[in-house]
């Protein structure tokens, strides 16, 4: 490894710093409080590794395995011979290294996420169900669940808002970070990667803390109401769509930590990350923003559908990740523009990793640094 690749890794380490320090901040505070409740703090700390880390793992070896097919192609067409080194060296790029030990940190910080999320019952007990119930009867006058009732009831329906709220969620929840890491635009990376941080911080964390709730598929088990929720339930109950929450309910009984696991109805991180997601599909295509515009309206729908969550508290959580989402566009803040200033968007929106990626982007400024004095000598 040249004194050049490290120089370059360092360089790009250092424009996470914030991102890293976040994560560190949380982690050490995350196993403290673990520690003091006699938690596993390592176990919380590697819930994810067999998953995330697998999965990002297997897909990073395909990518070296494609480019470096394509590049021995290419290199033939063009009767260019290349070592395996110089071939490898085009694809392990400093961009590569620095994303990859990035996505690793974000790993952990979800695994303390997920281990004190399992013990906030024991911090503070569950108490604001009733206000969030009443709040929703209020504005839904109780027609929410009928309309819901008639909107997804049917064998396909129940199936593809399964598929979304259980398989398409983890997927953008797992993979969002791993592509926005590999932006080639700084600043859209930068935004997005803080964002993501702050949202399990603020409201994830504090928020969920603050608001203790179980949500509408727990409401009897937490507040003694049986009655409430009893036509949802019942019809949930009969066509076996509460199998998640029962194991959730098993895992808080026995005040384990396990991945996934943990109660918390308000805010809701589903619709959080999904209109997050969103913010960040818009900036990337008109088209894309639309299909995510789409998809985290049926996320709100099949979060309260589904009895995890209270939509009335979907109507704060949105226009919170919105404004989160505002309030980090660069030159917005005098803190968050010196965190992104220097960056420069790049001619694709999206690229992956590229040799010599950061001596390009330095010759260009450079370049036009040069321009413009020359200009004004003239």
């Amino acid at each position: 490894m040249s004194v050049d690749f490290t120089r370059r890794t360092s360089a790009l380490l250092g424009e996470d710093r914030i991102l890293y320090a976040l994560i560190v901040a949380y982690v050490l505070c995350t196993s403290i409080v673990l520690a003091i409740l006699s938690r596993d703090v390592w176990r919380s700390l590697s819930l994810y590794f067999g998953s995330w880390l697998l999965m990002a793992f297997d897909a990073l070896l395909t990518y070296i395995a494609v480019r470096l097919f394509w590049d021995i192609v290419r290199s033939r067409r063009i009767c260019a011979p290349i070592s395996l080194a110089e071939r490898m060296g085009r694809i392990v790029t400093p961009q590569l290294v620095a994303n990859s030990l990035l996505y690793v940190a974000i790993t952990i910080y979800f695994g303390a996420f997920t281990g004190l999320k399992c013990t906030f019952p024991l911090i503070r007990p569950f108490y604001f169900d009733a206000f969030l119930s009443q709040w929703g009867r209020t504005i839904h006058r109780g027609m929410l669940w009928p309309f819901l009732h008639a909107l997804f009831d049917g064998r396909w329906r129940n199936e593809f808002v399964f598929f979304s709220y259980y398989v398409a969620w983890p997927v953008i929840l797992m993979f969002s970070p791993l592509a926005a890491a590999f932006l080639k635009d700084r600043v859209l990376r930068q935004r997005y990667l803080l964002c993501f941080v702050l949202s399990w911080i603020l409201l994830g964390t504090i928020a969920a803390l603050i608001f203790m709730s179980a949500g509408p598929i727990f409401y009897g088990r937490v507040t003694g109401d049986t009655h409430r929720y009893l036509t949802m339930q019942s019809y949930l109950q009969s066509h076996g769509m509460t199998w998640g929450a029962q194991h959730l309910w098993d895992v808080y009984r026995r005040s384990a930590i396990e991945p996934g696991a943990g109660i918390s109805d308000f805010p809701s991180m589903h619709v959080a990350i999904s209109t997050l997601a969103t913010c960040f599909a818009w900036s990337l295509h008109r088209w894309l923003g639309v299909a995510m515009t789409v998809f985290t309206a049926l996320i709100v729908l099949s979060s309260a559908y589904l009895g995890w969550h209270f939509m009335v508290g979907d109507y704060v959580v949105v226009p919170t990740v919105v404004g989160l989402w505002w309030s980090t566009a660069p030159g917005r803040f005098s803190v968050l523009a010196r965190f992104l200033q220097g960056y420069r968007a790049g001619v694709r929106p999206w690229p992956w990793p590229y040799a010599g990626g950061i001596a390009q982007w330095s010759n260009a400024e450079q370049g036009s640094t040069r321009q413009t004095i020359h200009r004004q000598d003239q």
